[in-house]
């Protein structure tokens, strides 16, 4: 290469840096590389490099001082929690915000108590954050994952909450001055204390879907309160207590979902009105495959077998549900509290296949009996225990 060919390529190099220069400031991203940090100031912010909290220096992330909108990407990086486990959290943002957003890399609680990721005021406090997302992040140890208190809508995706003390993931809406919304899509809990997924009070219309839930010390999803939501195509096996545990909610549906080796029931459905169940596995648990004391639900089209306790089960406060081409077979009946021999509770008349059919273990009815008002009402085509209809 000859020296004016050398010059030339040496142009292109240095025009080609400083040419990227202003594309990087015009970003506007503002570098993280150090453990307690402290943001009090709008904007997007980015991991440098991991954050190694030594002990006794708090959350290694505070957003606070009236900072409104904030949006942090770990840029892949991992942080680093207190190992001492004196202080309340890794990344926390308990002021009342408009945004926040938090993405893309990995928290590790080290230390005791606190939560990897703590957004919204505490409840109670008659504050509120607006918005916050949530999305694929790592987070390993702590009491919660990830935590939202306080906040109008969520969105909590794509992450992998491994290990948490008490619940994975936990939206609460106690306090706030109306009801709190969004989704739970797309995550895998794991090894959580208490509950893998957790939502209470006042919600309507949140989401709560295709997430993975495995090994939890309570119940895998556990909902209180709200209306209007849809719980949908989530897997949930090895729940020490109920898979999907919900109650003091109405006008909800309940689909496509995947029950397996919960320690109590499949499904505990207590205090709902106007729900569809409908096309769902609950097999090999502890107890009931379903256990519904709801009332004018429709329990359609879910299979129900080789359960400790009985297959289908109401309870008695249920009344006036309705229920159909559920299969219910080979439960052995051990925790159900009908006992046999049950006196028919439903009827079916020929070729239906009669009240025999609808008989413990498989299926229990502690409602009122049928015909009556309030009863629950076949439509006298399940397969309970089969192979005739009832």
């Amino acid at each position: 290469m000859d020296k004016s060919a050398k010059l030339l390529s040496l142009f292109i190099i240095v025009a080609a840096v400083f040419a990227a220069i202003p594309a990087f400031a015009a970003e506007g991203r503002t570098p993280i590389w150090r453990a307690g940090t402290v943001i009090t100031t709008d904007g997007k912010y980015f991991l440098s490099r991991d954050l190694v909290s030594p002990p006794g220096t708090g959350p290694a992330i505070i957003v606070t001082g009236g900072a409104l909108n904030v949006d942090i990407d770990l840029n892949g990086f991992t942080v680093y929690g207190d190992p001492a486990g004196a202080f309340p959290g890794v990344v926390m943002a308990v002021d009342p915000m408009e945004t926040f957003t938090l993405r893309n890399g990995t928290i590790s609680h080290i230390g005791g108590p606190g939560n990897c990721i703590h957004a919204g005021p505490p409840a109670g406090v008659g504050l509120e954050t607006t918005h916050v997302t949530v999305e694929d992040v790592k987070t390993i140890g702590g009491d919660i994952g990830i935590a939202i208190e306080s906040t109008k809508t969520s969105a909590v995706r794509r992450n992998q909450v491994r290990g948490s003390a008490a619940s994975g993931i936990s939206i609460v809406g106690f306090g706030v001055g109306g009801p709190i919304t969004g989704a739970v899509e797309n995550n895998i809990v794991s090894e959580s204390g208490v509950f893998g997924i957790h939502l209470e009070a006042n919600h309507s219309g949140f989401t709560v879907s295709h997430n993975r839930v495995d090994v939890s010390g309570s119940n895998g999803i556990y909902i209180v309160g709200g209306d209007g939501f849809l719980v949908a195509q989530n897997t949930i096996e090895d729940a020490a207590d109920n898979g999907l545990h919900v109650e003091a909610a109405n006008n909800s549906k309940l689909w496509n979902n995947v029950i397996h080796r919960s320690g109590a029931n499949g499904m505990f459905l207590a205090g709902l009105g106007g729900f569809l169940v409908l096309d769902n596995t609950s097999s090999g648990n502890g107890a009931d495959g379903i256990f519904a004391d709801n009332f004018i639900s429709l329990i359609d089209r879910n299979v129900l077998n080789a359960n400790g306790g009985c297959g289908l089960h109401f309870g008695p406060g249920s009344t006036d549900n309705s229920f159909g081409r559920n299969q219910a077979k080979f439960n052995a009946g051990a925790t159900c509290v009908c006992g046999a021999p049950v006196p028919p509770s439903i009827i079916c008349t020929p070729p239906a296949g009669g009240a025999g059919f609808l008989a413990f273990p498989d299926f229990c009815n502690e409602g009122i009996p049928a015909p009556g008002p309030g009863a629950n009402d076949s439509m006298c085509d399940n397969h309970m225990p089969g192979p005739g209809q009832s």
